[in-house]
């Protein structure tokens, strides 16, 4: 018990937002079995029917379900045990336009197509992400294939958006970014913005 409070410590100072939106399962189990509690003396003695019982039965089940969820899912604001990806902050990447205009302009209309605004750091990926990207999509001399989503995020790869613009703007902000992710673990999750 004191080892469980003391990561619960840990884990409020760590991350006090998601360690509160974390706690909200035992709150409502706490909440639910008392429910259920009255209700089943309300019915022992004829004051709730058997359809009240049933409901405040199946709301307890579900408190329940949800605080196991939480206690064996690796919710790590309260275990102190790792974040789980819902309660990561997400780390805003920026490509500046006025350096790399080409590049921007892409991100821009491959966003507004519909392609993610977001994506999780996968190096190892990147590799395989590329070639999949790219292939069919002839090279023209003088000017490099740029894609969207970048390969080095997970979400890059096969149905990528694909457009052919001059090297130094692409390589300029290629390495913009990963000097901005360089930091970063694996399984971080960025979201990309032109500014």
């Amino acid at each position: 018990p004191w080892g469980m409070a003391y990561r619960m410590g840990v884990g409020f100072y760590n991350d006090p937002k998601g360690f509160l939106i974390n706690m909200i399962p035992f709150v409502g189990l706490y909440h639910a079995d008392e429910a259920f509690g009255y209700t089943y003396g309300m019915w022992e003695s004829g004051k709730a029917s058997a359809g009240d019982l049933l409901d405040a039965g199946l709301g307890c089940a579900i408190s329940n379900a949800g605080t196991a969820a939480l206690m064996f899912g690796g919710v790590s604001a309260v275990t102190g045990g790792g974040s789980s990806v819902a309660s990561q902050p997400i780390i805003e990447v920026e490509i500046d336009a006025s350096r790399f205009p080409e590049a921007a302009a892409h991100i821009r209309d491959a966003q507004a197509a519909g392609q993610p605004f977001e994506g999780i750091i996968d190096r190892a990926g990147a590799a395989a992400n590329r070639r999949s990207s790219l292939r069919g999509v002839q090279a023209i001399q003088g000017m490099d294939r740029d894609e969207y989503p970048p390969a080095v995020v997970r979400e890059g790869g096969e149905g990528d958006s694909v457009r052919h613009i001059t090297p130094s703007d692409n390589r300029g902000a290629g390495a913009s970014f990963g000097h901005q992710i360089r930091s970063l673990p694996n399984g971080t999750r960025v979201r990309i913005k032109v500014r």
